[in-house]
């Protein structure tokens, strides 16, 4: 009886198991290509497709010099463009940071591909200066 009782006892145990894995919902993280270029120039406010285009030709010259993934490239120009603003920069933009990391990175670095992380902490560095903090 004890056996029977055990057996039936292992059996609903792996039963609710395996109905507890099965009815687990799929992984809700997909793997999605996320258009950094057409983000950046959303947030500025662009939305004809000519000028998400100009975005996407500068955050391409912005990628040749920097060893950087094109997620923490569009963090650091949103990032620096938002600390521009909230100094008092009010005009600035992501396309105008992207053409200036881009061309401190063409121009400073004598080895390309380097890590441009080094041309955003200038920037923020200077800007910092510059508003006394």
């Amino acid at each position: 009886m004890k056996k029977l009782f055990a057996g039936l006892l292992v059996a609903l145990l792996v039963g609710c198991s395996v109905q507890a894995r099965t009815q687990q919902k799929p992984s809700t993280k997909t793997l999605e290509t996320i258009d950094y270029p057409t983000v950046l120039a959303l947030k500025d406010g662009k939305k004809q497709p000519a000028e998400i285009d100009v975005y996407r030709q500068e955050f391409e010259k912005l990628k040749k010099p920097c060893l950087e993934n094109d997620e923490t490239l569009a963090g650091m120009v949103y990032a620096f463009t938002k600390k521009a603003k909230a100094s008092g920069d009010e005009w600035s933009t992501n396309l105008d940071t992207m053409k200036s990391f881009a061309e401190s990175a063409e121009s400073g670095f004598e080895r390309k591909p380097a890590r441009c992380i080094q041309v955003y902490q200038m920037y923020v560095q200077s800007l910092q200066e510059g508003s006394g903090k």
